[in-house]
């Protein structure tokens, strides 16, 4: 999950120097060398025993991997950290100290929001998990900060970034709170963070007139923090592109991108470098296609550089890439990215990952669309076979998989299965998402379709009359009424055609 919050997610560990804050400033901790022993604290075994407990309770393979790779990243990392630790402290450096600090309490709010929420919301933070104490060198390039916050704000304000994300309007009286804390206002690096997480609040809100209030006091701030720190030009031209896309303000958000663009590529850390660049072709999805394409093909190749070619970070950049070529209405380009995308998310977050799934039924889609039918049988094949195991038969997702599979079924010709998935997914997506959605109405009108084709004429009216008296509800130039309506216009020729 990227998020379009750098601030607000803490990605960029260097804080800046500003005019109400002295550079050479320091946590207490930093300065007396304190804070070794503080990742011992953070990452004890009884929190990591609540992980596997908390992750446990959902389906399939994939959480496992989660705790497995957090484990694994904290581990290698948390001697890395202590020797770094030890050795700044040795050297006097505290600004290296606070970036390592502030890497902790990523740390600590990461692990904090798997604990509080549901299991499922770890499926969404697989970039933070995969990232725990990855990149600890970069804190030797770090500059001199202003204080730290003490580590209790600390961690919340690591955690609130995160929050913010799945539950922003529940965590809006927390954020007001950490806003209100005097020792947040009175430094600019951190009231900045802080005022994004409001910014995202209010924008989860819808409440425009608190939007221009906060971006209004994010200005002011970043106005004085020193021109030359690319991290908060960058992430300041995301936030205005941000609010401007959200009012439907394409050519501002355009200019704001432009103006993110040379700071975000001329920041320090090559990982902000890639979110950075990442985030902002996404929002040139909703804009510019071709100015999409040629960024992230830049971001590609930063991607492959930093993190290497089978990396998820890389697939998920190559997954923006086949969403916009699908959105171009070029799948034969849509094709290429998408497998790579997807074979490598299969790899390393699971086969069952939601990210994967994903991924997975729009290959599929991409597939049918190019007229590749036996490579989309298999593919839809393998994706109910791994629904099934994941949620059983009788759930909507894999409703929604078997209707996949039935649809190309019908276009073989294999009209008795398609029938036999067909309703066996009719059960369960209309309890999931009630008689009148349009996919169930398509659905009820498919499955008369099949009945028709295999010569039940009485089945296929029950079924195209019920979808018909479903889809009066909906606009007349809706693609599900057409279908409702077609069907009982087919169902009205075959029966006159059976009274000659």
């Amino acid at each position: 999950m990227l998020g379009a919050t750098l601030l607000a997610s803490g990605c960029a560990r260097s804080s800046v120097a500003t005019a109400d804050a002295p550079a050479s400033a320091a946590s207490p901790a930093a300065t007396n060398c304190e804070g070794l022993d503080a990742i011992d604290e953070v990452w004890t075994r009884q929190r990591r025993e609540q992980l596997a407990t908390q992750l446990s309770r959902q389906a399939g393979q994939w959480p496992k991997i989660a705790v497995d790779t957090l484990v694994s990243r904290v581990e290698a990392g948390r001697e890395d950290w202590r020797a770094r630790y030890a050795a700044a402290c040795e050297a006097g450096r505290p600004e290296v100290l606070s970036c390592l600090e502030l890497s902790l309490w990523d740390l600590d709010g990461l692990i904090d929001v798997l604990l509080s929420g549901p299991p499922a919301r770890a499926a969404s933070l697989w970039s933070e998990v995969d990232l725990s104490l990855v990149d600890l060198g970069s804190c030797e390039r770090a500059e001199p900060p202003p204080e730290l916050l003490p580590p209790e704000l600390g961690q919340e304000l690591a955690e609130l970034s995160l929050l913010v994300n799945f539950e922003a309007a529940a965590a809006a009286e927390r954020v007001e709170a950490l806003a209100a804390e005097p020792r947040v206002a009175e430094h600019t690096s951190h009231s900045l963070r802080v005022m994004s997480l409001e910014l995202r609040v209010a924008l989860a809100k819808d409440d425009e007139a608190a939007v221009d209030d906060v971006l209004g006091r994010m200005r002011v701030a970043a106005a004085r923090v020193s021109a030359e720190d690319a991290g908060t030009r960058a992430s300041m031209a995301m936030f205005e592109a941000l609010v401007a896309l959200s009012r439907g303000q394409l050519q501002e958000a355009a200019r704001s991108i432009e103006d993110g663009l040379t700071p975000a590529r001329t920041q320090g850390d090559a990982w902000v470098q890639l979110k950075s660049l990442h985030m902002f072709a996404l929002f040139y999805l909703n804009s510019d296609h071709e100015a999409a394409k040629r960024l992230l093909g830049e971001v590609i190749a930063l991607s492959t550089q930093v993190a290497g070619a089978e990396s998820p970070h890389t697939a998920d950049v190559q997954h923006t890439l086949g969403e916009l070529y699908m959105k171009a209405g070029e799948p034969e380009l849509a094709y290429e990215p998408l497998r790579k995308a997807r074979d490598v998310m299969a790899a390393s977050l699971g086969i069952d990952h939601p990210f994967t799934l994903l991924i997975a039924k729009q290959t599929f889609n991409v597939l049918i669309d190019l007229g590749r039918e036996e490579e989309a049988f298999y593919a839809a094949s393998s994706l109910l076979q791994v629904h099934e195991d994941l949620y059983g038969d009788n759930h909507p997702d894999t409703a929604e998989v078997q209707a996949m599979l039935a649809n190309l079924l019908f276009k073989r010709g294999e009209l008795e299965q398609a029938r036999e998935l067909l309703r066996a997914a009719v059960e369960p997506l209309t309890a999931a998402k009630g008689a009148g959605d349009p996919s169930v109405i398509g659905l009820v009108s498919h499955l008369g379709g099949v009945e028709l084709e295999l010569g039940n004429v009485g089945e296929a009216e029950a079924h195209c009359s019920k979808a018909l008296r479903l889809a009066l509800s909906l606009a007349e130039d809706h693609p599900a009424r057409i279908d409702a309506e077609n069907c009982m216009v087919a169902v009205r020729m075959t029966k006159a055609n059976e009274a000659r």
